[in-house]
This record gives C-alpha cells, structure tokens and sequence, in this order.
C-alpha cells in the first residue's frame, strides 16, 4: 500500500505543477501569464487524511527562472517509517508568450533508499530529445493553464520523466462548486491521462484563485485513491 500511495503522489504531483494566469507588469524575462505564489494543501489517500502538502511557484530574477517547489510530508506512524522524508519536487524552467522551455528537474521520493528518485538536465538533453517541445512533470501543468487561459481546452503534450517520453492528453471536462477551507469557489474540471495507464488525474481550478487548483483527486478503474484539498494560498508578487 505505502508504495502504490507513493506512486499516486507522484502522479498526482504531476498533475499539479501550476502557472496561475492574471495580468501582472510584464520586465525582462518574465512572462506576465504567470503569477508566482504559494499554497497549502491537505493529502488524503483512500478519503482518510494523511499529510500536508506545500506548493510554490516563484521567479529568481538571478538565474532569469521561474521555479516550482513541492514539498509534502505524510503522517501516520507506518507511513512515517516508509517514508521518512518530505517527498520533494523541484522545477526550473523559463517562459515567454505563454511558451514554456524546461531547463531542470529533480524528484525525491522521500524513502529510505530512494529507489525512485530521480534528475533531469534538459540542457543536456536538449539535443538529443525526440521532441524540442517535450516538457518535464512540473513544466507540463504550467503550459496546461497557459494553454487554457488562451482557450486551448484540449491538447496532447509530450513529457520527458525517469521512464523516457511519454504522452499526456488533457482536457476540460466541465464546470462544478467545490468547497475549500477558504470557501466554495465555481471550478473547472480538467480531465489529465497519459497514454497507455488507467489512472486519470482531475484538476478543478477556480478563475476567481487566478486559476489556482482547489481540488485535485487521482483515480484508477473508477476510484478515488488521493486527493489534494486546497486550505490557504498566499500570492508572492503582493
């Protein structure tokens, strides 16, 4: 079980690197799309709470990057002996005209061994990659919300991960309320699978929040096995 949780976090993790879309002063090698801020969330797997999760997405105007962090912590004493560590995720990457380019990527899985934990240097890949479009984990989710901020509700996406190339499709599949901790917000529902697997990742983003994700839940065969509930988001350009 603590495996496949393990698994299902990634997945979902994944699905969750976010770019919120608003109209901020746009200065050298920034894209105004993208608007940098913070979130907490509470982890539940098989609808019984189990950690915290903490996402940001910021500019670092030394390197000219934009940077996404992931960092989520399990609780419960079996799952802390599996998992001792913070499952981590880190993104680099740069954009301009809603157009993303990767430039690194890390994965830690938080275990003892870190068997699964991995890195990507995209400016060593770049001339060997089957696609110079591909995009890492964490850089495929801000291109999806700047694709759906330009109307574009339906794509196939290729992604570089430990395992090679694979494809994603995304798509909006329609609008609903969810309640948060910060109250109910009217979300869109978008629709994330790669190709060849069952399990389907859904992703309700409030307009209001800028685009923000309030509620994200990673089923297979039909079952819901992780969800992210949103309970606080700070914007880091105010």
């Amino acid at each position: 079980m603590i495996r496949t949780m393990r698994i299902d976090i990634h997945c979902c993790l994944i699905a969750f690197v976010i770019a919120v879309v608003t109209a901020t002063p746009a200065s050298a090698d920034v894209d105004p799309a993208i608007r940098p801020f913070s979130a907490e969330y509470e982890v539940r797997y098989r609808d019984r709470v189990r950690g915290r999760s903490m996402r940001t997405v910021d500019y670092d105007a030394t390197t000219s990057r934009y940077r996404f962090r992931s960092v989520t912590e399990l609780s419960g004493f079996w799952l802390r002996m599996a998992v001792p560590r913070p499952i981590v995720e880190n993104s680099e990457f740069t954009s301009a005209d809603s157009s993303i380019t990767p430039v690194q990527f890390s994965y830690e899985d938080g275990t003892r061994g870190s068997d699964d934990s991995f890195k990507l240097d995209f400016t060593a890949l770049s001339h060997d990659a089957p696609d110079s479009a591909a995009l890492d984990p964490g850089a495929l989710q801000v291109q999806i919300m700047l694709d759906a901020a330009r109307d574009i509700g339906t794509r196939k996406y290729r992604v570089v991960d430990a395992d090679g190339e694979q494809i994603y499709h995304y798509s909006i599949e329609g609008s609903e309320a969810v309640e948060t901790a910060l109250g109910t917000f009217d979300a869109r529902m978008g629709l994330q699978q790669r190709e060849g697997s069952s399990r389907q990742t859904l992703i309700w983003t409030a307009p209001e929040l800028f685009h923000l994700p309030v509620r994200m839940e990673q089923r297979r065969n039909g079952e819901t096995r992780l969800e992210f509930r949103l309970l606080s988001v700070t914007w880091l350009d105010e």
